[in-house]
């Protein structure tokens, strides 16, 4: 069962893989493709003050953050594989620890340290700026998928799970719902009997006259 802190820790753990997910999306979707659009000694320029200005707290806390709670869920899978949960948690810890932080650590950030001892106007700056752009790109593709995946994956071992959180949310919309009905049943049963005594009421009406009849022939 998720509870207590590591339900908080799958929670956050989510949501840190997915901020890391959209991060890395923007340069996979419009970043790299507008500097490719710059003159080679201009996109190369913008690459590389990017590198600088992407190891910073804001960025580093969410990607380092994410890859040390995604070992920490990883490794509390192995306790927890009975578990429906358990499963999930592995899977969506590797997605991220392999497929994220593990290709940018080995591809990524060689090819940018690269790229930061290259001179931008150097004979042949242009020519290998060209080739970083679409394998630099096509392997950002991977990252996305697999920092989305783990998101994904550790949402559904919170789902797999019967949490306290979800059960006790659970009831408070079923409370919720059963006041509801039993109010639209207590009314439709106040309009059946109104409707009932509507009809009682001409019977007894066409009652009387037989009533009081052997009173005329009288």
């Amino acid at each position: 069962m998720i509870d207590g802190f590591l339900f908080v820790v799958v929670l956050v753990t989510a949501l840190g893989c997915g901020l890391v997910a959209g991060a890395l999306f923007g340069f996979s979707s419009f970043v790299m493709k507008a500097l490719a659009r710059l003159p080679a000694a201009q996109g190369i320029a913008a690459m590389q003050s990017i590198n600088v200005t992407a190891v910073m707290p804001g960025f580093m806390s969410a990607f380092v953050g994410s890859a040390v709670a995604c070992a920490a869920l990883a490794v509390t899978s192995i306790f927890t594989w009975d578990d429906p949960y358990g499963p999930y948690l592995l899977a969506g810890g590797l997605c991220y620890l392999v497929g994220t932080f593990g290709l940018t650590l080995g591809y990524h950030v060689p090819r940018n340290n690269a790229l930061d001892a290259l001179d931008p106007m150097q004979p042949g700056a242009a020519e290998r700026w060209r080739q970083f752009v679409p394998t630099w790109t096509a392997w950002n593709h991977v990252r996305v998928a697999a920092a989305l995946a783990a998101a994904t994956l550790f949402i559904l071992a919170v789902r797999a799970s019967s949490s306290p959180y979800t059960a006790r949310w659970s009831r408070s919309l079923l409370l919720e719902h059963e006041s509801i009905v039993v109010e639209q049943l207590s009314l439709e049963a106040d309009a059946v009997r109104a409707h009932a005594r509507g009809e009682r009421e001409p019977e007894v009406g066409a009652g009387e006259p037989a009533g009081r009849k052997p009173e005329l022939e009288q």
